[in-house]
């Protein structure tokens, strides 16, 4: 019984901090639900790794002072 407890608090703390990551990165919060979905979970972390953020898109628009696309 302590051990599904363990893995209970274990997965809430996983969904907690990848919820603060992609946010941070400019994503909404729901993707963070896609930790949970075996298989899934993997082909997110590898876009969220290898694509540009919103957030580095947005800085680039900025820095650049390049209108936004609409």
């Amino acid at each position: 019984m302590l051990y599904y407890i363990f893995l209970i608090i274990v997965a809430l703390i996983n969904f907690v901090f990848f919820f603060l990551l992609v946010q941070k990165a400019g994503y909404p919060g729901f993707w963070a639900l896609l930790v949970f979905v075996p298989g899934v979970n993997l082909i997110a972390a590898f876009l969220f790794v290898v694509c540009e953020w919103p957030i580095e898109k947005e800085l680039n628009r900025l820095k650049w002072a390049i209108p936004l696309e609409h």
